[in-house]
């Protein structure tokens, strides 16, 4: 029996030094970070002479074709909304070699990274920040969107702090109805009660 699990095999990393070019008038200043399908970069745009974030597919996920549609999806939704709590979409290329999107770059620390060296916020501090996503997450709404997975990580303390990770879906009937949660476990999501599911509603299928 193999003893690795799928979700421990190591990741196929693109690896790109400073400089590097990721395609076409982009270029690596370094790595931000990556999970199993992705991985992010800091760059420099030439065409925007500014820098950005490149979120670019693993080299071993190119022709993976539920990563590619989270992709796709995520440059669908980030294309329609238009809110100053949420990152917003510079570009795109979705056919070349190194299918990836290009994000505005938020300044500022992730809430995980404050909370994790200094503890807590205080009241004067978490207060106006639950305003900025709250009201991020009503214009999302208005526009029949869910984002599935608001969490420390994915809120950086920008000025307004910004909302990142845009796992989205139409927050129509066919979501409503679905038969599996979706989000990071436990310590974020919501209690979601399952139709006709015995299992627990933090569990992830």
């Amino acid at each position: 029996m193999n003893a690795m699990t799928q979700t421990e095999r190591p990741r196929e990393a693109w690896s790109f030094d400073e400089g590097d070019e990721i395609a076409e008038d982009l270029y690596a200043l370094r790595l931000l970070g990556g999970g199993t399908r992705y991985e992010a970069y800091l760059a420099f745009d030439a065409r925007l002479h500014h820098a950005v974030v490149v979120k670019v597919l693993r080299p071993d996920r190119r022709q993976d074709e539920g990563a590619l549609r989270g992709l796709r999806g995520e440059a669908d939704v980030l294309r329609s909304v238009n809110h100053p709590a949420i990152a917003r979409l510079l570009g795109e290329d979705l056919e070349g070699e190194r299918p990836h999107i290009v994000l505005e770059l938020v300044e500022g620390p992730r809430l995980s990274t404050l909370i994790r060296r200094f503890g807590p916020l205080e009241l004067e501090q978490a207060a106006p920040l639950a305003v900025e996503v709250a009201s991020a997450l009503h214009y999302l709404h208005g526009s029949r969107l869910v984002h599935l997975d608001v969490k420390p990580k994915n809120l950086i303390m920008g000025a307004p702090p910004r909302l990142i990770v845009m796992t989205s879906r139409s927050s129509d009937a066919r979501v409503r109805q679905c038969s599996s949660a979706s989000g990071t476990p436990a310590a974020h999501m919501p209690p979601m009660p399952m139709p006709n599911s015995p299992r627990n509603a933090n569990s992830i299928t």
